[in-house]
């Protein structure tokens, strides 16, 4: 199967600004739904332990279908199931608004994750179709400046829409903002896959090719750095509600604000990545980064094994922790689809198969522990940083030596 010319520039910036927030269409499902977490526990009569399923079943449903949406754009295109994908995300949020009972939201908030996956999935595999691999990378860092602008502002909307209306003014926003992304990407995004794949979606096929690329010592290694980061991130989106609003008073206003504190610290690092990644290569960003997430995961755990009470405690290693999760995403993602010109989509959905099985783990094991401690929390964050570091120093430092040898 031949591979599409690869681009040596960037797209352009409408282009970019979508691709970037189709990336982060599960940001939008889990950050708006946050501030809006002990609202719906009283509306719905439902425990909290329930609402926080209602996370781990949009983070299940995520790694579900994503192990359908890549081999679905490798053997019909990227466009169609891109949009489809979209299209049924917004269709979703909308039929949430009438969600009567909480196990009709978790079944809805189900059908939401799994359409989400269409965005990322589908929009690294175009960025493989187009890209070299440091170019990727650094497209990839772009496209997280500007889709980190959901996690930055989807909570201070939702908490202003919660505050002024109700709960299901949240998904009424959700469904309206992905329709006009829609609107955007059917405008403007074009099909990169050159030649379809007709077995792509056989599910003989689908085995084979997922054990092929998981037996590839580049993608797991890759992918370890790329699933392991966002660990620490679901961990913090799940318990996050339940210990700053539920368990120390936060009103959802300030709560929103605190959570755009530490995406916004994504975003520009993401920005700053993006420009030291062409100054100095993939390798030193990969150490830094995953420096950073054992070094801060770490403290937010002494923190809260000493039970320091102020938020700060929280919110500052977590500002740190994404700082790393920022410089180590999009090169690892980057390598991780290097070895896959004709089956991007099949190795960008098992990448994400992992992370939302990782995360959907994360969230039940947050919500089963108790609500009021930030121990349950910090403890995977620990681990996930950590994690990342060894995974850099004993596999992805080999490879990026190995790569620098070979030109």
């Amino acid at each position: 199967m031949s591979a599409p010319k690869q681009a040596t520039g960037e797209p352009r910036l409408v282009l970019t600004a979508g691709f970037g927030a189709a990336t982060f269409l599960g940001a939008l499902g889990t950050d708006a739904f946050l501030p809006i977490m002990v609202v719906l526990s009283h509306a719905l009569e439902a425990d909290m332990s329930r609402i926080q399923f209602a996370v781990a079943a949009f983070f299940l449903g995520g790694a579900i279908g994503q192990a359908f949406v890549g081999p679905l754009a490798d053997r019909f295109g990227r466009r169609p199931v891109l949009l489809t994908g979209i299209a049924l995300y917004s269709l979703t949020a909308a039929l949430a608004i009438w969600a009567a009972d909480v196990w009709v939201l978790i079944g809805l908030r189900f059908l939401q994750g799994a359409a989400g996956s269409s965005g990322r999935i589908v929009v690294r595999a175009i960025v493989r179709d187009l890209y070299a691999r440091d170019i990727a990378a650094r497209v990839l860092s772009y496209m997280t400046v500007i889709g980190t602008s959901i996690p930055i502002f989807a909570p201070v909307i939702s908490a202003q829409l919660v505050i002024h209306f109700d709960w299901r003014a949240v998904f009424l926003f959700m469904a309206l903002f992905t329709a006009a992304l829609w609107i955007l990407l059917w405008r403007y995004v074009d099909e990169t896959l050159v030649e379809k794949n007709i077995h792509a979606v056989k599910p003989m096929t689908m085995l084979i090719n997922f054990i092929e690329i998981g037996r590839n010592r580049m993608f797991l290694v890759y992918a370890a750095l790329a699933v392991g980061g966002p660990l620490g991130l679901s961990a913090f989106l799940s318990g996050s509600a339940a210990v700053l609003i539920g368990a120390r008073g936060l009103d959802p206003d300030t709560f929103s604000f605190f959570y755009a504190l530490i995406m916004a610290c994504n975003a520009a690092a993401a920005f700053v990545n993006a420009h030291l990644i062409a100054r100095f290569g993939i390798a030193p960003m990969l150490f830094g980064g995953t420096v950073f997430c054992a070094l801060a995961g770490s403290t937010e755990l002494i923190l809260a094994l000493a039970d320091v009470r102020s938020i700060w405690a929280i919110v500052i290693p977590m500002m740190a922790y994404m700082v790393g999760m920022a410089f180590v995403q999009s090169p690892a993602l980057a390598g991780a689809l290097v070895p896959f010109a004709s089956r991007a989509g099949a190795a960008s959905s098992l990448i994400g198969i992992m992370q939302g099985l990782l995360s959907t783990l994360s969230s039940i094991a947050v919500g089963l522990l108790p609500k009021h401690s930030a121990v349950p929390m910090a403890s995977i964050t620990a681990i996930a940083g950590i994690s990342v570091l060894l995974v850099y120093l004993f596999a992805a430092r080999n490879l990026e030596s190995d790569a620098r040898r070979h030109g």
